[in-house]
């Protein structure tokens, strides 16, 4: 295994870029870096890969908020100093072009005066044959006036390059067959390649886990360790996800990102995480948090081909986490940063067991307390559901869910056959129409007649032609607590 830091251990690195918001895709590449370092007791490494400053969109701070949101967290970035930063690429400019011109010194790297393609698409077209089947690109030396070099390594020639991924196996490719890549640009910015070796070699990282877009530059990437004289980590490239269809999720889908689907659409963030974990690894339906997930984790058992997100897959999954696994006080966090007004400790004590189990997303478990805000005022038609048996109800005691449940059985009826049924399925809807007029779903009526209490069920159980006359219309701020005698 490859050393990391002076105790040996293992430093593992995720490397975001700020030209896309954090989507589904490279947040599980992060989830799977974490997972891979904490299953081995090691140190995990924020860097923020800044080279493209013009296709910036997002900023540090976004990108943290986001891991956080999924429940990563970090033992250096650039936000928590360690030994061995800055962790930001565009701050160790000059440590590259330091190590660029060593490269350049040494004969690994020549500047190449190849004009540029002025039109790309039409070269693309036009050449498409051409391009592969002559050998792997190489450049050009010799000076030309006008045109602003690039910086590229040479490839060493008569050479096999052989490595072993964690998730693909051994490769071994001729060097012949490798296109020279470029390590600083012609505006003087040092390119991925370049600047990913380095600062690996000088963050002491020995794990690197990334996506399978860069598979075919890995054989590249060995032989600049082995130039640059760094001790080569550990590599696993991890199948890209795709959406539906197969295609490529792209970075820049905002309603893929880690914001959109937990801070705007309520996904629970451990349950996201924990999707986005078991995808691509046999048995992939196992609810765990993040650090349950760490023990025993083994990328190498990952499969090799490409999975597939899936929102609906999400949301059966998320509705099992919030029933299962997620803590009711961060619910209740939850759905009170989503409601004009808090909802009531009592109410909400109430209320959150009867809610869990029927919600995807926190916005879900919102919608459902939206009955208690209604004003108190009667919405019973007693023609379909008569004072009997209203009554009968609100005599329940003790008043609790429990106890409520087997009222409301009891007055509904048996439901035997089809008219029995019917009859049924009308007195509770008459019941949930009256106790939450205008909204569509609601939790289980005897949640409902347990959160209002006795008093504010009783109100709104009275029946329409009494409203009419005396137009009664109470606030439910007069009526804040639940259980009333």
């Amino acid at each position: 295994m490859p050393t990391g830091g002076p105790e040996g251990t293992v430093r593992g690195r995720y490397a975001p870029s700020p030209t896309g918001h954090q989507t589904v895709g490279n947040a599980r590449t992060a989830i799977l870096a974490w997972l891979d370092v904490r299953s081995r007791g090691g140190s995990f490494v924020l860097r923020l890969d800044d080279t493209d400053p013009a296709r910036q969109v997002t900023t540090g701070e976004e990108i943290c908020l986001a891991l956080s949101r999924l429940g990563l967290d970090w033992d250096e970035s650039w936000e928590k100093a360690g030994p061995w930063g800055p962790y930001t690429v565009s701050e160790r400019v000059e440590r590259h072009r330091e190590r660029a011109d060593w490269l350049c010194a040494a004969g690994a790297a020549y500047w190449d005066y190849t004009p540029p393609i002025e039109n790309v698409e039409s070269h693309k077209k036009t050449s498409g044959k051409a391009r592969e089947a002559r050998a792997a690109y190489r450049g050009s030396a010799t000076a030309v006036a006008g045109v602003d070099p690039v910086l590229r390594f040479r490839m060493p020639e008569g050479r096999q390059v052989s490595v072993v991924d964690r998730v693909f196996g051994k490769i071994v490719v001729d060097t012949s067959d490798i296109g020279e890549v470029a390590l600083v640009r012609s505006d003087g910015r040092p390119t991925y390649h370049l600047a990913s070796c380095v600062d690996d070699i000088d963050m002491h990282i020995s794990s690197v886990v990334r996506g399978a877009d860069w598979l075919n530059f890995l054989p590249v990437h060995v032989l600049l360790f082995e130039v640059l004289d760094g001790p080569l980590p550990e590599f696993a490239h991890v199948p890209l996800l795709t959406g539906e269809g197969g295609q490529k999720l792209s970075k820049r889908q905002g309603d893929l990102s880690i914001r959109q689907l937990v801070a705007v659409e309520g996904v629970a963030g451990g349950a996201l995480a924990c999707y986005l974990s078991n995808l691509g690894f046999e048995g992939d339906d196992g609810l765990w948090e993040l650090l349950e997930r760490a023990e025993g984790f083994d990328i190498s058992r990952m499969g090799k081909s490409s999975p597939s997100f899936d929102r609906k897959k999400l949301g059966s999954f998320s509705r099992r986490w919030l029933s299962e696994k997620e803590p009711e006080a961060k619910i209740l966090r939850e759905i009170n940063e989503r409601r004009s007004v808090p909802l009531d400790s009592a109410v909400a004590q109430v209320l959150l067991p009867g809610i869990r189990s029927r919600i995807s997303t926190f916005a879900d478990a919102a919608s459902l307390t939206a009955f208690v805000d209604l004003p108190d005022r009667p919405a019973r038609d007693p023609k379909i559901l008569p004072d009997a048996l209203v009554e009968q109800v609100l005599a329940t005691s003790p008043w609790e869910a429990a106890f409520l449940a087997e009222a409301v059985d009891a007055v509904a009826g048996k439901a035997a056959g089809p008219e029995e049924k019917k009859v049924r399925r009308a007195c509770l809807t008459a019941f949930r129409d009256a106790l939450s007029p205008g909204i569509p779903v609601t939790p289980p009526l005897h949640f409902m007649l347990a959160a209002l209490g006795r008093e504010r069920a009783r109100l709104r159980l009275g029946s329409i032609e009494l409203a009419r006359e005396t137009e009664l219309l109470i606030s439910p701020q007069d009526h804040q607590s639940a259980g009333g005698s």
